[in-house]
């Protein structure tokens, strides 16, 4: 589980489930994908 969002933030924010703010907040994007 964690590849997966660290693969999405790495890719710059981009997640299917909502909005991915993977840029600088990677917690951002962890709540949204999840």
């Amino acid at each position: 589980m964690f590849l997966f969002f660290r693969r999405t933030y790495e890719i710059g924010g981009r997640s299917r489930s909502g909005r991915c703010f993977g840029r600088r907040s990677r917690i951002l994007c962890i709540s949204t994908t999840l």
